[in-house]
């Protein structure tokens, strides 16, 4: 039984053959080769991405995934019993970037980090104590993170396709692929990289013709156990499985639907996070109160105990995204000790082409217009682009909104998921110019 339900919903997924892939390489070659090109870019570059010390905690805690496999209880909550720091950790933090890193780890067959990074004490003392990673261990553990980044243009690209031609879905993608913030940001030892693979994964389910509840609850089911963060795209995905390209759904195919998405959801996540098994409840609740906590302390740490308000926020959000260079640290406790590593970095134009003041404007304009073109044509496409569409306006504008009014600190790297937007909106602004060089091909 367990068997054919599984035949059944593989079914459902549609797999692409392999003649039907081989006709599409040959058809969009194109950014097969682009994707290729920067697997070679990414793994250029990704021994000189300076060195982050939560890189070390993710590191440290990768140890979750052998545990996972040899014993999950010991990795879940006990009730009434103080949680030591790595339980701090998982009640804190979505599993999946922690557990690609293992997966490197366990590849390159290289040993986790003995100790957590120490933030109180100074980079020769963690040194000392083993905390800093071993290049070769730094190498397996952004080894996944770093092979995603491919994946994550092309799934980028075939979302796009879905509404604009060939040559803007291109530079969407290419501008995607080479943003600074996605060369720093996702090719380091944390949650980034996945994340960002799990927005464009749920962005490209929501453009398929037939968008099937099973894909969008595994995308969001990789995006939510990435970071928290993802939670933000729930409503977007309810909406998405409730929206019929043949007309209204009755409410059983809509109950069904919903059912679907959420299980699917529910059930991975569950899976995937052993913490909360013995006592689900009682766990997030530890979980929920743990991370008010957190965000209490950093509001403190760095902003005086005041929280930004929301036009403070929006205008620090499009800053980071669009004109502010790439922040190497947030806290900047370690800056003189990476500053030769980062002056290596940064040596190449590849890792901070297109910041500043006038750069940045222009991709500002460029975005907006993109934005603001796709609902002034938004009546003259097609059914299935106007589906498509209206699911990036809306996704847009609720991310970039929670993110804006929810997280405390607008941190750059918090800002990952957003990267996807930009690109789109850059991509969609160039239409016109791209329906003018057609005509005149015509």
């Amino acid at each position: 039984m367990a068997y054919n339900l599984v035949k059944a919903s593989w079914k459902r997924i549609h797999p692409i053959k392999i003649s039907n892939m081989i006709k599409l390489i040959k058809k969009e070659w194109i950014i097969f080769t682009l994707s290729s090109l920067f697997i070679l870019v990414y793994f250029w570059g990704m021994p000189q991405v300076p060195f982050h010390p939560d890189e070390s905690t993710h590191i440290y805690m990768s140890q979750d995934l052998a545990i996972l496999f040899n014993d999950p209880l010991s990795l879940a909550m006990v009730p009434g019993q103080e949680l030591t720091q790595d339980a701090t950790y998982r009640a804190l933090d979505a599993p999946l970037g922690r557990y690609l890193i293992g997966i490197g780890r366990f590849i390159l067959k290289e040993p986790t980090s003995p100790v957590d990074w120490d933030w109180s004490a100074n980079w020769q003392t963690n040194i000392d104590s083993g905390a800093l990673p071993t290049p070769e261990l730094l190498f397996a553990s952004r080894l996944i993170s770093t092979l995603l980044l491919p994946f994550t243009v092309l799934l980028f690209y075939f979302s796009t396709r879905v509404i604009l031609p060939k040559v803007p879905s291109l530079i969407a993608a290419s501008y995607l692929g080479l943003h600074p913030l996605l060369l720093l940001h996702t090719r380091r030892a944390m949650s980034e990289s996945v994340l960002l693979f799990g927005v464009v994964f749920f962005i490209w389910t929501l453009t398929r013709e037939k968008r099937n509840p099973l894909l969008i609850g595994l995308a969001l089911a990789v995006s939510v156990n990435s970071k928290l963060t993802a939670l933000a795209l729930l409503p977007v995905g309810i909406i998405a499985v409730c929206w019929s390209s043949k007309g209204k759904l009755n409410l059983k195919e809509l109950l069904a639907n919903i059912t679907e998405l959420t299980l699917v959801i529910l059930v991975i996540s569950f899976l995937l996070n052993p913490f909360y098994w013995k006592n689900p409840i009682q766990a997030l609740e530890v979980s929920f109160q743990t991370r008010q906590v957190l965000t209490q302390q950093q509001v403190n740490d760095h902003l005086s105990g005041h929280q930004l308000n929301l036009p403070s926020k929006v205008l620090s959000t499009v800053s980071q995204l669009y004109i502010l260079p790439p922040i190497l640290e947030e806290t900047g406790n370690y800056l003189a000790d990476t500053n030769s590593t980062a002056l290596v970095y940064f040596s190449s134009p590849l890792h901070s082409w297109g910041r500043g003041l006038i750069f940045g404007s222009i991709f500002i304009s460029l975005s907006l217009s993109g934005f603001l073109i796709s609902i002034n044509r938004y009546p003259k496409t097609n059914k299935h682009q106007k589906t498509a569409v209206l699911f990036f306006l809306m996704t847009t504008i609720i991310l970039f909104g929670a993110i804006s009014f929810y997280i405390p600190l607008p941190w750059q790297r918090y800002l990952v998921p957003l990267l996807p937007f930009t690109a789109l909106w850059i991509g969609y602004s160039l239409l016109p110019l791209s329906d003018v060089i057609d005509q005149d091909r015509a």
